[in-house]
């Protein structure tokens, strides 16, 4: 309850903005709850959820080096070279070509990585690692988690959390300038450029498009639809 003992802290003091995409998310939500220590604690508890919340909306199952070696042997490199924890990865079972990633806003539990069966079996090894990277990068900056509860705010979001507090978490997650940095720092992992735009030509010369899945979640640039949506 990590995030208990500084919503307690905020909410004693009227308003403290927090370091980081999280933290601002978090603070802008206690100053519109208010509630003192209850929201604070009801605020905790639910951004503990946020992880569980976004990944249970897509249909995946776990995947392993065995199922897709050129990933995995890819992931354990980037991983060490980025200086990230090595993500849980699961597959959606679809020929589109997609990734997301998702990563606890309370930092108590291990990030997920989600591709689609077509980014597993499609893709060039060169397009796979500058895709990866971007995904690898927005965990390291924080974005994932930013984005994360982003989503859960849009799809999950309790009674009690007003929207101007939704749509203010949502906008700072989904700032043009932190995502347009998250690529760079992406191509700063391989140091490639070419490799993470034949990435992105191949999804747009194929499909994105993962079905039965919200496209709040389906990708990382997508949760602008979740803005939208709140507007």
């Amino acid at each position: 309850m990590a995030w208990a003992a500084v919503g307690l802290v905020i909410g004693a003091v009227g308003g403290l903005i927090l370091a980081g995409f999280v933290g601002l998310m978090i603070g802008a939500i206690l100053l519109t709850v208010g509630f003192g220590a209850i929201g604070a604690v009801l605020v905790a508890r639910f951004v503990e959820s946020a992880l569980d919340g976004t990944v249970s909306k897509v249909s995946t199952s776990p995947t392993s080096a065995d199922d897709a070696p050129r990933l995995f042997n890819l992931l354990h490199g980037l991983c060490g070279t980025a200086g990230v924890a090595l993500p849980n990865v699961s597959v959606v079972e679809t020929s589109g070509i997609n990734a997301m990633v998702a990563a606890d806003p309370s930092r108590d539990r291990t990030s997920e990585l989600i591709v689609t069966r077509g980014f597993v079996d499609d893709l060039e090894r060169i397009e796979m690692e500058g895709a990866v990277a971007v995904c690898l990068a927005r965990l390291r900056s924080g974005l994932a988690e930013a984005q994360t509860l982003a989503v859960a705010l849009s799809v999950d979001a309790p009674w009690w959390i007003p929207g101007v507090a939704r749509r203010r978490a949502v906008a700072d997650a989904t700032i043009d300038q932190a995502v347009f940095d998250a690529d760079v720092k992406g191509v700063g992992i391989t140091r490639y450029p070419p490799g993470l735009a034949a990435a992105f030509q191949r999804m747009l010369n194929a499909s994105t498009r993962v079905e039965n899945v919200d496209l709040r979640t389906a990708h990382p640039n997508s949760i602008r639809t979740a803005r939208e949506k709140l507007a």
